[in-house]
């Protein structure tokens, strides 16, 4: 009876500690999966927080740069027009020289056809060089050649002033593109970190879903094997009943066998005895008949020998009853020790069994234990290096944002 309980107790507290582990693992993972869409949420909060800190960044860059054309527009446009009437005047002082230049080189034509050749002069300075001078002439070519000198520097500093302007926007334009880069750069680290952290949740939820289907297997599997042992027990109990009934049948039928034999035995022990008295009192008549005076002392010796051999045959039943009473018990008690024995093997197999699966329930709840504090260092680790990112990050922006303003200055 108390073999047939220990599998449903074992089974009970197997339910019990099975129905605890599973608590404990679904208050544990609603935890983690609790800061896990925190820290995802945080994480797109910073992520969203830094993209409003670059645009806003770059609206002031653009700011910056749209107040300096500004600057530089209002602070250049009579140099601008200065310009753009030196290019017009140029112009217009090429064609008008083309013009001229056609006019004498037909003029020469002509001239080479009437036998009369005039000097041709590459240019309005030559010409002006070359011509007799008088005062008003001299006075007209030196203002000439000084206009064209400061025509030539005026040119030359706006051809220099165009280049630095070009510089200073192309500079510009590169460090906004070094930023938007940059700022790409960090959004496709940003997204990769975010994926790679998905990606190691959903296969730690994977790992998760298979363990608890591995330990809902092996629950399933100690279910069905506790079953097939309280089948098998109970198949064995009765053939074990059926054994002890059969041999106790067995036993009571030779028990009435022996009881017949000896039976048997009596009567004809009693019989002979019956025949020998009848022997003897028949010998004791004839030596009556024959000698009626027979000696006491003969009788008396018939007698004893005669209460000997009964004393003898009762002592040697006895001994046969008391052997065979003592097979009768030692064999029970043979039996009732296999049964003690049997019992306490099953019952330190339960025990065993009840031992091994706690110790398993142990590992892995320290095993999930272990993971748990892993992932917590591994996120603690990654906060700690988005934060010295950040950090470093800022330092950046700081040290460029100043060089940008030292260039301005």
């Amino acid at each position: 009876r108390a073999i047939g309980i220990l599998p449903s107790f074992c089974w009970q507290t197997v339910q019990k500690i099975s129905q605890a582990h599973n608590m404990e693992t679904r208050a544990a993972q609603r935890e983690k999966k609790e800061a896990q869409i925190q820290e995802k949420e945080r994480q797109l909060e910073q992520i969203a927080a830094e993209e409003r800190q670059l645009k806003e960044k770059e609206r002031n860059a653009f700011l910056e740069q749209s107040s300096y054309k500004i600057l530089l527009r209002d602070k250049d446009v009579e140099n601008f027009n200065r310009i753009l009437n030196d290019q017009r005047m140029n112009k217009q002082n090429k064609l008008l020289a083309a013009n001229q230049r056609e006019k004498h080189i037909a003029a020469q034509i002509l001239a080479k056809d009437n036998g009369e050749m005039k000097p041709w002069y590459h240019s309005v300075e030559e010409r002006i060089m070359n011509e007799d001078c008088n005062p008003e002439k001299e006075m007209t070519k030196v203002i000439g050649l000084r206009r064209i000198k400061e025509k030539q520097q005026e040119e030359e500093k706006n051809e220099k002033r165009a280049a630095m302007q070009k510089s200073i926007l192309e500079a510009n334009a590169e460090k906004v593109r070094e930023k938007l880069e940059a700022k790409q750069i960090e959004k496709e680290k940003s997204k990769k970190r975010l994926g790679d952290l998905m990606e190691a949740d959903r296969l730690h939820a994977a790992e998760i879903e298979q363990k608890k289907q591995q330990k809902q297997q092996d629950l399933l599997e100690y279910s069905n094997f506790n079953s097939e042992m309280a089948a098998n027990k109970r198949a064995l109990q009765m053939e074990k009943r059926k054994d002890s009934e059969e041999t106790r049948a067995a036993q009571r039928e030779k028990k009435e066998a022996q009881i017949q034999e000896k039976e048997r035995q009596l009567e004809q022990i009693a019989a002979e005895e019956r025949q020998l008295k009848e022997k003897i009192l028949n010998d004791q008549r004839n030596e009556e008949a024959s000698k009626f005076a027979s000696s006491e002392k003969e009788m008396t010796k018939v007698i004893g020998l005669r209460r000997i051999k009964e004393k003898q045959q009762e002592e040697e039943k006895n001994e046969k009853r008391a052997a065979m009473q003592k097979s009768i018990l030692e064999a029970n008690a043979e039996k009732v020790r296999e049964k003690l024995e049997a019992k306490q093997i099953e019952k330190e197999k339960s025990k065993k069994r009840l031992g091994d699966l706690m110790e398993a329930d142990r590992l892995c709840a320290a095993e999930i234990e272990q993971k748990k504090q892993q992932k917590q260092q591994d996120l603690l680790e990654y906060s700690n290096f988005n934060s010295e990112m950040a950090a470093n990050k800022r330092a950046l922006q700081m040290e460029k944002r100043k060089g940008e303003i030292e260039e301005q200055k």
